[in-house]
């Protein structure tokens, strides 16, 4: 349907067409002098964002600005951006910001429109204001490199002097103000002549330095404390001037102009009256008399200039006065310019020295790793003529030291190269580092002892212990003579056995520690500094480590310990990660760690720990701020005692201040914000549950609201039996200052902590401590047989371990010292009255799910339990109840234990091997057509009471026998909850999942948790002839009917039997306390709180809490999606935005849908590629519902607002990579349950790599690009469902809700076929400016030149452009050429110019319109 729209502006276009008229050009000499194209972190802007620059020059230091200038990185558009009315600076420069922005203000920064390339062969011009003429251009410049920037350079500037002490001057003391007295123009002509300086002295002491003509005493002294001074000079050239200094001597004030402009001002008030005396007195007249050097800014010109200087006395009748100046600067010969890189950028200012060029980075052949076989190595670089250095010593080459490269090197053992390449003129490479590690050269070491490496047990394992765990490699000169106080350079590598991409960076190393040992294994610290390469290391070094807390991605420094101390007797290597593990367990920032293996110039130096270095630096990468806001704490100790600390971040203000309130009155209440009490508790509860020294590292910034936390300095000795009194003073003695002051809330703090730990399953009890350490032994015990070789003998005499006694010894950790340590400080804690005898109430399911309709109940073994569900505590500060908690019921009658399901029980049962999906163990599922009969059930053992069967799986030879079997059973329980737990005792045959009333209760080890129909176990059962004993919450069982189901898999499709048994039995655990609750009825997910209390002696039991839920599932890969990526966000813009943060990145969000039809329970699912994220425990989303993580929350709601149906479950640390990358996210079984990979380029939908829309899934599955399209909103709609762009007229009418393709939904005359070709708003009427039609001229002939923007995505609409002369006749748009093509930053529009092919007439009118059609 053709559809055509004549502009009803046309007529008046015919009018001015032929008016246009040129301006005349502010200034003839303007030149682009420099550029950056890749500001990392230079030059930044207003908002602190450090974007692509240009720097304009007024070369001749002309008079005027830039008003009409235009700048362009396209030549076919040369008119791209156009410069508004801006001043230069005094120095001749003006400088613009490359963002995109497009911003004018001239009170402000100015911003083009478009952003710079890096690459080879871009294109930039500063272009004069008639549009056609380029004033300065960089045609095909070259490739671009991070904060290097390129423009025209000069030779090394010269020094000049422009005045001098003794040069002629004016002055003359005012009787009342004198307009204009510091301009060039004034007429000075009546004033009194002199040399400078000007001044006056009493005594002799001034009179040296005041010229001929310059003493003015008769003049000023009781008469004016004021003077005005003029000082000429000329200047033939004022361009290239840089480094303007003024150098004074003076006494008492001055306020100095140049050319007008204030330059420098000192002992004077701000605006200064004829009559202003100075603001202070300068007592120091050595001072007075010596020239001080004052860098400046001024407006120098060709020809005059003129500094004026009003002198200020500091009153009437002083007995001296002395101003006397100078003014040198630094001049560049700007006649032979010469274009090149400049390594030190100079926005604003003269260009420095110039470098032809950056030499190519070197380039290794073979990528840094573990390799069996010899190879060739050959180093090259990109650079012609450039030559290349290299070491093989772990020394430092350099374009003078190391062997010249010529050929390829054969390694055929362990190595460690260094190389640099370099080329005269040019900016040499860094020095690139790669290690070589062969395993069983490194086995053969001469520092390996053969002990172990030749040990007929340990030496199949030796290549597999160096491979066990990453390597660091570290490169210096002369690592025998490092010490503790001075730092080196070096070299460090992170390299993995698995190919993974590690990393490598230039740095510097000291020892640290080991003052009272002299082991030759010693601990290094490594520091990211400038002056070497990066100031961080940004690497995700402790991905895949397993913690509760995300690691941090960026470090400044790390620590690698040798574990020296720890090494023999006092937890094997152990007890510094088992620590910082604890900490992070127990709910608090510690440095996280890992395992690696260190060389050292390619020598094995052993296994070390890999930790983080706690400062301020780390303090804020967890805890926000920066790490100027922080003081961090260093305390030794002094016998069993805590010292007071010394302040090594920060200047110790609130260190001193939290010392002082705790020793003054009421500590506990006083100190609240400034020590985190509940923290420094639980530092000395782990503290006090080993044998460590009395040591820590403290941390806080009381400004930002962090009080100062604790943690382990040193925890060598840790893993020892306790050695401290339960009852220590702790740090700063606070604990024995908050016991003395007996606050009873302290003492309820600390049992509550104590309960928090040692109880239900914290991270103190047995389970937790045993597999904690566990997963530390695993993770070492194959690579400490390469520690255990290379350091046989400890220097120093005393032995160190063999493989068997660390074994040994960590056995006897694991099953002996750490499964009593609870019980036997718990015993402790009570003895001191730390704890008290009231039972807090015991929940019969410590939270987790629990069924609709079920009930929880407590116990305890005193009068009464509160307890409450809507967070806070049943207790209120001081004792007393809160009046919301709930006073539970308690049922005395305590039930009998009972068998309610018993050997030959009638199961119903499915053995068809079909897929019966997941609602078969729901408790509404229709199992009336299922057969039935008693336990046991099963075929093939001989012993069951009921033969099932089977069916032939599939085609192959053979019997393939199916992999599941379904029971099912209902069972009637009165007052399930009144029971403490039940027991089921199962029999099963090979694998195993257990469901009551549709959720499920046990899984054995060898059943996948995404088991389906199909899925056979992973090995048989470990005896299939007994019954194997499981506790099950009474909370899993609802009063009345419930629905007991139970799935058995075959371990194989050639398995010959299965078996099934099972018996349901109610147990009462007097244990727990003989007083139990009656069931407490849940109806929506809730913390449930609860206290016991005595009302005899209102004496209040520790809390105790869990969350519970209703129905919930685990999240898996079937119920869990992001739905909604937006991975590269606009820039902010508006005031909001900007005041939050000036960081686009901190937009970034991901939104999650729960897509079944239960609430799903995300505690634990944790981000493992990407970002940094896990979800908090008790994170239930309920069914069709969304959940927002966001980078910076505050930053999202700036943008999105404060809608409380936008769910946000927290921040992520880290950034989604704009360039496309993979998320991972498992839970806390390691299970995958997101996993795709994203990307930036097609067939991903472009216009979400920063043009404003985010990405939104449309279909299953992620990882196919057609199944995610951009949403339809600039910013996407978090936390609501998503429309996305159209891909058609038809699916855009239906996105705008249009019906009529002819019509005008919101009537500004445009109907919406043509508001869908030109890419506008259907339904908001606004102006439209498009297109654009203007008279060029080329060559001294008229072209008509026209400008419209389509709709890239409207690529089923044909546009086509016609003229006429008489409106009758039209001709088509053949008769236009494309002048250029611009597609906007966010990928949606193409702005496209034509020109008429023929020159247009004067005589008749021209006249044009848009012929659109699909």
């Amino acid at each position: 349907m053709p559809l055509s729209s004549k502009l009803k502006y046309f007529a008046v276009l015919s009018f001015y067409l032929f008016n246009i008229q040129l301006q005349a050009e502010p200034v003839q000499t303007a030149a682009i002098s420099e550029f950056l194209t890749n500001n990392n972190k230079g030059l930044e802007d207003s908002n602190g964002q450090n974007y692509d620059w240009i720097e304009i020059s007024n070369v001749n230091r002309e008079n005027g600005d830039l008003e009409g200038y235009h700048l362009t990185d396209d030549p076919l558009n040369l008119t791209k951006w156009t410069f508004p009315k801006k001043e230069f600076n005094d120095e001749g420069f003006i400088l613009v910001f490359a963002s995109g922005k497009d911003l004018k203000d001239t009170n402000n920064e100015l911003h083009t429109n478009f952003k710079l390339s890096s690459s080879d062969g871009g294109f930039l011009a500063l272009i004069k204001p008639d549009g056609v003429t380029i004033a300065s251009e960089f045609n095909s410049y070259p490739r671009q490199y991070e904060d290097v920037s390129f423009g025209s350079g000069y030779g090394e500037p010269k020094d000049v002097k422009f005045l001098t002490e003794g040069d002629n001057a004016k002055w003359y003391v005012p009787s009342a103000p004198i307009d204009g007295w510091t301009e060039t123009t004034f007429n000075d002509a009546s004033w009194s002549s002199g040399k400078t300086g000007i001044g006056y002295d009493n005594s002799t002491k001034y009179i040296p330095h005041i010229g001929d003509g310059g003493d003015v005493k008769s003049a000023m002294r009781g008469i004016n404390a004021s003077i005005y001074i003029r000082i000429p000079f000329n200047l033939t050239d004022a361009s290239g001037i840089s480094n303007l200094t003024l150098w004074v001597k003076w006494e008492d004030g001055f306020v100095a102009y140049l050319n007008g402009k204030k330059i420098q001002s000192l002992s004077a008030p701000d605006n200064p009256e004829w009559n202003s005396a100075s603001t202070s007195n300068r007592s120091n007249e050595n001072d007075a008399i010596t020239f001080f050097d004052y860098p400046v800014s001024g407006p120098l010109q060709k020809g005059q200039n003129i500094l004026a200087i009003q002198g200020l006395n500091g009153s009437l009748n002083s007995s001296d006065f002395l101003t006397s100046p100078e003014l040198t600067a630094r001049k560049t010969d700007l006649n032979s310019p010469q274009n090149g890189y400049f390594l030190d950028p100079t926005p604003g200012s003269i260009n420095g020295k110039r470098i032809e060029g950056l030499v190519g980075d070197t380039k290794f052949n073979v990528n840094r790793g573990f390799y069996e076989d010899p190879f060739e190595l050959e180093i090259s670089t990109e650079t012609e003529e450039a030559k290349i250095r290299y070491t093989l010593d772990g020394t430092a080459p350099s374009e003078t030291e190391g062997t010249e490269y010529n050929s390829p090197i054969s390694i055929n053992e362990t190595t460690v190269i260094r190389a640099i390449a370099y080329k005269s003129g040019y900016s040499s490479t860094n020095i690139d580092t790669n290690t070589y590690v062969f395993p069983a050269d490194v086995v053969g070491q001469r520092t390996m002892s053969t002990s172990i490496t030749e040990n007929a047990k340990y030496k199949p394992l030796m290549v597999d212990s160096l491979k066990a765990i990453p390597s660091i490699s570290l490169s210096f000169e002369s690592p025998n003579t490092l010490n503790t106080e001075k730092e080196r350079p070096l070299s460090i590598e992170m390299i993995f056995p698995d190919g993974t991409e590690g990393f490598q960076e230039n740095a510097g190393v000291t020892h640290f520690g080991g003052y009272y040992t002299n082991f030759s294994k010693k601990n290094f610290r490594i520091y990211f500094r400038s002056e070497y390469g990066a100031t961080k290391l940004r690497y995700p070094i402790y991905e895949g480590v397993e913690n509760q807390m995300p690691p941090a991605q960026e470090f400044d420094s790390l620590n690698l310990r040798t574990g020296s101390h720890d090494m023999i007797d006092r937890g094997a290597y152990m007890s510094n990660r088992f620590t910082d593990d604890t900490m992070l367990e127990m709910g608090h920032i510690a440095p996280h760690g890992r395992f690696v293996h260190v060389y050292l110039n390619g020598t094995y130096w052993g296994m070390y720990h890999l930790r983080e270095r706690w400062n301020a630096a780390m303090a804020s990468e967890y805890l926000g701020g920066s790490k100027a806001d922080y003081e961090a704490i260093n305390a030794n100790n002094s016998g069993s005692e805590f010292l007071q600390g010394v302040v090594f971040d920060g200047s110790g203000k609130y260190w001193t201040e939290t010392r002082n309130l705790i020793n003054g009155n009421s500590p506990f209440k006083a100190s609240a914000n400034h020590i985190d009490i509940p923290n420094v508790i639980d530092f000395m509860l782990l503290w006090t549950s080993g044998n460590s020294e009395s040591e820590f590292r403290s941390v806080g910034s009381v400004p930002l609201g962090i009080p100062f936390k604790f943690f382990m300095k040193d925890a060598d000795g840790f893993l020892r039996n306790p050695g401290h009194p339960v009852t220590h003073n702790g740090p700063l003695n606070s604990l024995t200052r908050f016991r003395r002051e007996g606050d009873p809330d302290y003492k309820v703090l600390l049992a509550d902590q104590i309960h928090k730990h040692f109880f239900n399953n914290g991270a103190m009890t047995p389970g937790r401590l045993t597999s904690r350490l566990q997963r530390r032994v695993d993770e070492v015990k194959m690579p400490f047989l390469a520690e255990a070789a290379r350091w046989t003998n400890v220097r120093g005499g005393r032995a160190n371990h063999s493989p068997a006694s660390w074994e040994s010894y960590q056995n006897n950790l694991l099953n002996n010292q750490l499964p009593r340590l609870t019980a036997s400080m718990m015993t402790k804690f009570r003895s001191a009255g730390m704890y008290p005898n009231l039972i807090a109430p015991v929940f019969n399911q410590h939270g987790g799910s629990i069924p609709e309709g079920s009930g929880i109940t407590m116990s305890t073994n005193t009068l009464a339990i509160y307890y409450t569900t809507n967070g806070s505590d049943p207790r209120l500060s001081g004792g007393s109840i809160n009046p919301q908690a709930i006073a539970a019921t308690f049922n005395d009658e305590a039930p009998i234990p009972k068998d309610y399901i018993k050997h030959g029980h009638v199961w119903k049962y499915l053995d068809d091997g079909s897929d019966q999906g997941t609602s078969w163990y729901g408790r509404n599922f229709n199992d009336s057509q299922w057969p039935s009969g008693p336990s046991e059930l099963g075929y093939s053992e001989g012993d069951e009471a009921t033969l099932i069967s089977y069916i032939d799986s599939d085609d192959a030879p053979g019997t393939q026998r199916n992999a599941t079997t379904y029971f099912r059973t209902s069972i009637d329980l009165p007052n399930p909850s009144s029971y403490s737990f039940f027991v089921i005792k199962l029999k099963y045959d090979d694998g195993a999942a257990v469901y009551a009333n549709g959720s499920e209760i046990i899984r054995t080890k060898n059943l996948p948790a995404d088991a389906g129909y199909d899925t056979y176990a992973t090995s048989g059962t470990p005896n299939e002839r007994i019954y194997h004993e499981y506790q099950v919450p009474s909370s899993s069982f609802v009063d009345g009917a419930n629905q007991i189901a139970v799935e058995i898999h075959n371990s194989s499709p050639n398995s010959s039997d299965i078996s099934f048994d099972l018996v349901l039995r109610g147990e009462v655990d007097t244990s727990v306390g003989s007083r139990i609750t009656s069931p407490v009825i849940l109806n929506d997910p809730s913390l449930v709180r609860a206290r016991a209390y005595n009302p005899s002696n209102k004496e209040w039991s520790a809390l105790n809490e869990a969350f519970f839920s209703i129905g919930s599932v685990p999240a898996n890969a079937s119920n869990f999606k992001i739905t909604e990526l937006h991975y590269h966000p606009e820039e902010p813009s508006s005031e909001n935005e900007i005041s939050v943060s000036a960081d686009r990145d901190d937009y970034e969000f991901i939104e999650f849908l729960n897509t079944a039809s239960s609430p799903i329970d995300l505690s634990n699912i944790h981000f493992e590629d990407g970002i940094n994220f896990t979800f908090t425990e008790n994170t239930i989303l309920n069914p069709d519902q969304r959940i927002v993580i966001a980078r910076d929350e505050n930053a999202f709601r700036a943008r999105y607002g404060n809608d409380p149906k936008i769910n946000v479950a927290g921040e992520y640390s880290g950034r989604l990579s704009n360039d496309g990358e993979r998320l991972l996210i498992k839970n806390s079984s390691t299970n995958d349950i997101v996993d795709f990979t994203y990307n930036d380029q097609l067939p991903w939908p472009t216009a979400a790599d920063g043009a404003g829309p985010s990405l939104v899934l449309t279909g299953e599955t992620a990882n196919d690009p057609s199944n995610w399209k951009e949403n339809a909103l600039a910013g996407g709609r978090p936390g609501y469902p998503d429309a996305t762009v159209s891909s058609g007229f038809n699916e855009w009418k239906q996105t705008n809700q249009i019906t009529d393709s002819l019509g005008d939904n919101d009537a500004d005359g445009l109907i919406n076929l043509i508001e869908y070709a030109f890419n506008t708003n259907p339904n908001i009427a606004e102006p439209f400016s498009n297109p654009r039609a203007k008279v060029t001229s080329v060559e001294g002939r008229q072209f008509l030149e026209i400008t419209y923007t389509k709709n890239i995505q409207a690529t089923d609409a044909d546009i086509k452009i016609q003229l006429s002369h008489d409106l009758k006749d039209w001709n088509s748009e053949s008769q236009m050429e494309i002048i250029s093509e611009t597609i906007s930053d966010d990928k949606k529009t193409k702005t496209i110019t034509v020109r008429t092919s023929d020159p247009i007439g004067s005589s008749k009118d021209t006249y044009f319109r848009f012929n659109i059609s699909l």
